[in-house]
């Protein structure tokens, strides 16, 4: 028995993850879903040679916006330097800074809920939910 040169046992598991990627689209959007097929053309295009990376990364993170799993997962088949960015914070620390905000500011407690939920659902990019919030504790 031969072994098989590992670009293409690495080859072959890429495309086994992107098989596992896309039925995860599709049990998130469903079939018929218009960002589904959205997602499917810009494969299609990618691949064809149609669309350059950075276009693709540009469309597939409006498309999933509101959706970061499907963000992060995606983020496997880029290069790192590449990789759309998904904050991570430390639940706990995250937690406690709200509750002293709560404490120390509830007259902008809720504006600075808003705030997190305009980047949770990805309405606003990071920094510009920075800029306001540190606007809204410097007022």
């Amino acid at each position: 028995h031969q072994e098989r040169p590992r670009s293409v046992q690495r080859d072959e598991l890429r495309v086994e993850d992107a098989k596992v990627y896309l039925a995860r689209v599709r049990k998130k959007f469903s079939e018929d879903d218009p960002r589904y097929i959205e997602f499917l053309g810009i494969m299609k295009e990618f691949r064809s040679g149609g669309l350059r990376t950075d276009k693709v990364i540009k469309k597939v993170s409006n498309l999933f916006q509101g959706h970061r799993s499907l963000i992060v997962d995606f983020n496997q088949f880029l290069p790192s330097e590449m990789r759309i960015g998904t904050p991570t914070v430390d639940y706990d620390h995250a937690l406690e800074y709200v509750k002293r905000i709560k404490t120390l500011a509830p007259d902008k407690y809720e504006h600075f809920i808003e705030e997190l939920q305009n980047y949770q659902s990805m309405r606003k990019p990071v920094k510009d939910v920075w800029k306001s919030v540190d606007h809204l504790m410097k007022t």
